[in-house]
């Protein structure tokens, strides 16, 4: 009997591992301490030791071909101890056979362009504590579909996502506060965004030719939209802005093919004549008094209803 419950127990393991959310830890498959350069060499990936901070910095990759890697969050030298805690600009760029990514939770950053252009790159784990994600971190990651953002996370670059064709859903957590500019430019399929409530702006060129955006929600506290912000979302359908914008870009909505209504917030005071240019299915627009004069000159002649309140 005893033998028998101690099978059923060392059986269970693993599903009992999986349901605390226990993440297993690979055992690296090459390791070794280059004694003239002081850096550490794990599994294609060379790490800089700070001996008095007691932490490490992932600042090179010396194989040709990595296709999973599963950075630690701490490594062990002569008996040491050496938390990872950061990672050099464009570490994996251009690393066209990287498909999994995990990285240390004790980083607090992606610095730009780490991922640059990883075409084969399909899943990534971030680390709760990350607080910022530089500019092009993850563009031209083509294949990347989907990614969770951690929850503390406050800051975003630019074009951090740009030619992402195939991501679909992105989550904005309402703790960022910034976004750069181009986003998520050439986001192709995305088609589901939530945007934090603590959003100030969104910055130029930022969702451009995102052609299958069908409708998005900007939370109020958005105080502006910049330049060419939703240049060719060709499926965008209707757009509500908060009464807490008080700008809007030239051409922020030029070639918006598919929106047929437009509500512009009340605190808007002008307008670019060419906002919603070769928006060919536009037929109302819901506006304060002070846009009157400039959107009748605009619209009057056109099969566009224009309200004024």
């Amino acid at each position: 009997m005893k033998k028998l419950l101690l099978g059923i127990v060392i059986c269970l393991l693993p599903v009992l591992a999986a349901a605390c959310g226990s993440e297993p830890t690979p055992k690296p498959t090459e390791s070794y301490l280059d004694e003239t350069s002081g850096e550490y060499y794990l599994d294609g990936v060379t790490y800089e030791l700070d001996h008095g901070a007691k932490t490490a910095k992932a600042n090179g990759v010396y194989s040709l071909s990595i296709t999973n890697y599963w950075m630690p969050d701490y490594i062990k030298v002569n008996g040491k101890k050496y938390n990872i805690v950061a990672a050099d600009p464009s570490l994996f760029a251009s690393q066209d056979e990287l498909t999994t990514v995990r990285l240390s939770a004790n980083m607090t950053e992606i610095p730009a362009t780490m991922f640059y252009e990883c075409t084969a790159l399909t899943d990534v784990t971030l680390p709760e504590g990350i607080k910022k994600i530089g500019d092009g971190a993850f563009s031209g990651c083509e294949a990347l579909q989907k990614i969770e953002l951690p929850k503390n996370l406050e800051s975003l670059g630019a074009e951090v996502f740009f030619g992402c064709k195939t991501l679909q859903t992105i989550v904005l957590p309402d703790s960022v506060t910034s976004l750069g500019d181009c986003a998520f430019y050439g986001c192709q399929l995305l088609n589901s965004v939530t945007l934090s409530k603590n959003l100030k702006a969104i910055p130029d060129d930022c969702f451009d030719e995102c052609a299958s955006l069908a409708s998005l929600e900007i939370p109020s506290g958005v105080e502006s939209i910049g330049l060419e912000a939703f240049w060719y979302c060709t499926s965008l359908k209707t757009i509500t802005l908060p009464d807490s914008v008080k700008t809007l870009g030239a051409r922020c909505f030029y070639n918006c093919e598919k929106l047929t209504e437009a509500t512009l917030s009340a605190g808007l005071t002008q307008i670019d004549k060419e906002a919603f240019a070769f928006c060919g299915a536009l037929k109302k627009i819901t506006a304060p008094n002070a846009l009157k004069e400039t959107l009748t000159s605009m619209y009057g002649a056109l099969d566009v209803e224009l309200v004024f309140k």
